[in-house]
């Protein structure tokens, strides 16, 4: 049955993990890669965490699968199945995420699949128990899982992916506190937040609390109303939160969030509070000119309408690192975050990082 070999044994090795090391370089990046976040263990894994880990998954699973096949005729057939494993094991996790129940009934049902076809197949069953059957059994295990589970989980994940971007904002977010949630806090007191090393030894969800705390205190603060609150999946654009005024609302990178220092997140949660604040203020000017005011000849508002002006320009300047970090929104929104951390050093005694 496995005499007529198709290609020597290095060779064999070699397009295994050749191809499997293609992929992780063309296909996968564009097609397959996702970051992975599981809420309930605090696994957060960026896009780049990931593909680091498929270096070694795709690499390592494909070497394992040729060097534990070495006796079989080494056919085009069996690099796909070395390739594909790897590959399932992305797709369950990435399907994971969101349909837990899902996952799991597919992996029953892969094992009952592969089971019986073991039962089935009565050429293993003609000889006693010895290395030999075993190798068979795992011959027929292999190749029945592997084909079963990637027609099962690759039009899954093309369903994730459908729903990450048509329902992202529902899909994609991981924690929030609505308007409606949002406890008042005073502008002087009340404010209690965790110490560096009590940071340190959060989870996610428990960062995603204090950054409410200093949301909610900078919003009072400025006089600018409360804001919606989301932890979401990681941005694809690199940005560690932004704040929607259509939605009114501040998103933070999750991942981002369950790394960085408790500095940084006051820092993320002040300056996306002051771009609240600064179109609160273009709104503001609007109202006025809908009045029949000439807000544009009167010298009280140069600075408002120069802010107008960096906000039309917003977009294109994002674009471009150098141009987005002097658009006036983003020095203004700096500016007040720096200030806002000398201010927490003060208040509570942190030490200024070097």
């Amino acid at each position: 049955m496995y005499s007529k070999r198709t290609m020597t044994k290095g060779s064999y090795i070699v397009c295994s993990v050749g191809l499997a090391v293609v992929i992780i370089f063309t296909a996968l990046p564009y097609y397959c890669m996702t970051s992975i976040t599981f809420p309930g263990w605090n696994i957060y894994w960026s896009y780049a965490e990931v593909q680091k880990k498929m270096y070694v998954l795709f690499a390592g699973l494909a070497l394992l699968g040729a060097v534990t096949t070495l006796k079989k005729r080494n056919s085009f057939q069996d690099v796909f199945i070395n390739v594909a494993a790897p590959l399932n094991v992305l797709l369950v996790l990435k399907t994971l995420q969101y349909h837990p129940l899902i996952t799991c009934g597919v992996l029953a049902a892969a094992a009952v699949f592969t089971l019986f076809k073991v039962g089935a197949c009565k050429g293993i069953w003609r000889y006693d128990w010895c290395f030999k059957k075993i190798r068979l059994i795992y011959y027929v295990c292999r190749r029945q899982s592997v084909y079963f589970l990637l027609f099962a989980f690759a039009p899954l994940a093309v369903w994730v992916n459908y729903q990450e971007y048509a329902r992202a904002d529902e899909v994609l977010t991981c924690f929030k506190a609505e308007m409606e949630d949002e406890t008042e806090i005073g502008e002087t007191e009340d404010l209690s937040l965790v110490n560096d090393e009590e940071w340190e030894q959060l989870t996610a969800e428990e960062r995603f609390g204090e950054v409410k705390k200093i949301v909610s205190y900078e919003t009072d603060k400025l006089g600018v109303g409360s804001v919606d609150l989301f932890a979401v999946k990681e941005l694809t654009d690199g940005r560690s939160a932004y704040y929607s005024h259509q939605d009114r609302s501040i998103s933070v990178n999750i991942i981002y969030l369950n790394e960085c220092s408790l500095e940084e997140a006051v820092h993320i949660a002040a300056h996306e509070t002051y771009h609240r604040y600064q179109n609160v203020l273009l709104d503001s000017l609007t109202t006025l000119e809908e009045a029949g005011i000439d807000v544009e000849s009167m010298a009280y508002y140069e600075d408002a309408i120069e802010l107008r002006k960096a906000c039309k320009n917003y977009y294109l300047d994002s674009l471009s690192f150098d141009s987005y970090s002097s658009n006036l929104m983003e020095v203004q929104a700096e500016i007040y975050a720096k200030e806002e951390i000398k201010e927490f050093r003060k208040r509570f005694g942190w030490e200024e990082k070097k």
